[in-house]
């Protein structure tokens, strides 16, 4: 995991963010975030523009368990 100070998307494309790709860390946020709340996040374009963005939290998906040298189900 590398951090990125700023993504290239060129117009009319989609960066999908994801777990395992691109994704957005908070590293200290003003409060406590828990399953349910919603936060809004504001972002600067590199032309000056801003927008934002309402997002839902939600708890961090629990691993796969593997054994037996296969993961998933059986």
């Amino acid at each position: 995991m590398l951090p990125q100070k700023k993504l290239s998307i060129a117009a009319h494309a989609k960066l999908i963010l994801k777990s395992g790709s691109y994704h957005l860390m908070l590293a200290k946020p003003e409060k406590r975030l828990l399953s349910g709340h919603k936060i809004q996040l504001n972002f600067t374009l590199s032309n000056g523009d801003k927008t934002s963005l309402m997002i839902n939290i939600r708890k961090k998906p629990r691993p796969m368990k593997c054994g037996a040298g296969k993961c998933g189900s059986m």
